[in-house]
């Protein structure tokens, strides 16, 4: 049952002491219906009440509120636009009332910008501000920090976790396995980052960014991470906004733009590994029409300083990668579970097992090259054998040829990654 507008307008009173309320309006902009929230008008200045309606939304609420707690006042006053801060948190039932103050601004939508939009500078700006925060800043409340080869091995699990699934193709899986070697792209600084930023995240005013919202994600991470919502702009946005972002820092952009679109595709291996925990062959389906979209239109940036792969190469990597028979896979009444979520929120990891180490990444790659090195000595002997087989057989030929590289490749990596697995549970 809906909470009344004078209840959650009570509810301010009782969290915060000496609070008069004088007004109460229904929020607009309350977090896409996880929550009931009102805007009540005091005395002072308006302050905003959010009851969550469940254990989730209770969740990220509190985690906002933590991540906002690392921002101390001092440190607000360096940013370039306002944080809303926590006045007070009230028991109501099983629930909690959350109160803090409230920010005032709107929200745009992303298709509306271009690569001159006046607001991409504010953008940018933003970003600085607070990649430039102190680290201490979040490590001192107890908030996730991760060096930049920590990234790296993080990445290097998901691709992992997404490859063992057998739905990833092969060239996408080279093309990734690729980036994590390359030592030049992980070489950075880790900064304070949002981690969730997106248009929910931004309230406007005047072609400005006037406050930042949710932050229930604040960690010391890659930078990044905080461009990856840019990747759904129109074209030229993104790199707009870290052209004026590398103006204002020391940051090289050929590398952030390509770290960007990296952690952009691994969205997709998120999308399909939800499907697989949860056992949606809706978003199974959809996960693996947008990995195949990799395959036939690679992001240009994506290996912009890696060496291209030969027209060769491409092809043995095209016939290692299995055709996906989904009418094979497990099937599941999709029906019994809730709609897809627009946005694609994706769950914590619930993998349990120890993380790859870097040595583990350069393993996997190494079994990997020595996989496609082994198909090329098959192919050639097997295009020997072919010379002599009759013609009404060649094709059955080929087809096994194939199939047994691809098991061959499958088979090497497979064990190569279990004997990493193996070997960090150990540690």
């Amino acid at each position: 049952m809906a909470t009344s507008s004078l209840t959650l307008a009570a509810l301010a009173t009782s969290a915060v002491p000496n609070l008069v309320a004088l007004g109460v309006r229904k929020h607009s902009l309350g977090g896409a219906g996880e929550c009931e929230s009102v805007v009540v008008q005091t005395d002072g200045a308006d302050v905003l009440v959010q009851l969550p309606k469940d254990d989730v939304a209770d969740s990220k609420l509190a985690a906002d509120v933590l991540g906002r707690t690392a921002l101390t006042a001092g440190v607000r006053n360096k940013l370039h636009f306002e944080v809303a801060e926590t006045l007070g948190v009230t028991r109501f039932g099983d629930s909690r009332a959350f109160v803090s103050t409230y920010l005032h601004g709107s929200h745009f939508d992303i298709a509306d910008l271009n690569s001159e939009s006046i607001l991409l500078a504010s953008i940018a700006g933003v970003l600085e501000s607070l990649h430039a925060l102190p680290a201490k800043l979040v490590s001192d409340a107890g908030l996730p920090v991760s060096s930049a080869e920590a990234c790296r091995v993080s990445c290097a699990r998901l691709v992992d976790r997404a490859n063992k699934t057998g739905l990833l193709p092969g060239l996408v899986h080279n093309r990734w396995l690729k980036s994590l070697q390359d030592k030049y792209l992980w070489d950075f600084v880790p900064a304070v980052t949002h981690n969730s930023l997106d248009t929910d995240a931004l309230l406007i005013v005047d072609d400005s960014v006037s406050g930042v919202l949710n932050f229930g994600a604040l960690a010391v991470a890659d930078p990044a991470a905080d461009f990856v919502w840019l990747c759904a702009a129109p074209e030229g946005v993104l790199e707009a906004v870290v052209a004026r972002y590398s103006e204002r820092t020391d940051i090289a952009k050929e590398l952030l733009l390509r770290r960007t679109w990296f952690l952009h595709e691994l969205e997709l291996a998120k999308w399909l590994l939800h499907g697989v925990d949860t056992k949606n062959q809706e978003i199974i389906d959809d996960a693996v029409n947008l990995l195949d979209g990799l395959v036939d239109a690679p992001r240009p940036s994506a290996n912009a300083a890696s060496v291209p792969l030969s027209e060769h190469e491409v092809s043995e990597l095209l016939d290692q990668t299995p055709d996906v028979d989904l009418d094979s896979l497990p099937h599941f009444d999709t029906e019994s579970y809730e709609v897809l979520d627009e946005g694609r929120t994706f769950l914590a990891n619930a993998e349990t097992s120890s993380p790859l180490t870097a040595a583990d990444i350069d393993a996997v790659a190494a079994a990997a090259a020595e996989a496609n090195a082994d198909a090329d000595a098959d192919a050639a002997a097997d295009a020997n054998a072919t010379a002599a087989v009759p013609t009404d057989t060649g094709a059955d030929t080929d087809a096994d040829t194939v199939g047994a590289k691809a098991e061959s490749a499958a088979g090497a990596t497979a064990a190569e990654l279990d004997n990493s697995g193996d070997t960090t549970a150990s540690r």
